[in-house]
C-alpha cells in the first residue's frame, strides 16, 4: 500500500454507503507529520474506487513553538453519512 507509515497498516473498518451497499473506510497514520488520513473505497460497477480521502486530524505543536516561524494550528474532522437523500449512495457530511 502507498499511504501508513513504519509499516504500520490502517485501521479498516467496514461501512455501509446504501441500502444493500458496503465499503471500506481506511485510517492512514503518520508520525511524522502527525495527522490521519481517512479514505473510503466503495465498489462500482466492476471496480473498487477511493470515493473520498480526507485529512481527519492535524497538528503542528512540536515544529511551530521552538522556532515561532510558523503558527500552530491543530484541526480534526468527521465525516458521516446523510442517509436522508433518494440515490443509490448517500452524501456526505
Amino acid at each position: 500500500m502507498y499511504d501508513g507509515e513504519y509499516g504500520e497498516l490502517p485501521i479498516v473498518k467496514l461501512i455501509q454507503v446504501g441500502e444493500d451497499k458496503f465499503g471500506l473506510s481506511l485510517e492512514f497514520s503518520h508520525i511524522a507529520e502527525r495527522d490521519k488520513e481517512l479514505s473510503l473505497l466503495i465498489p462500482y460497477k466492476k471496480s473498487i474506487l477511493q470515493s473520498h480521502k480526507e485529512t481527519i486530524y492535524y497538528e503542528n505543536f512540536n515544529d511551530c513553538a521552538p522556532f515561532e516561524t510558523i503558527s500552530c494550528e491543530a484541526y480534526t474532522a468527521t465525516v458521516k453519512f446523510d442517509k436522508s437523500n433518494e440515490g443509490d449512495y448517500p452524501n456526505l457530511k
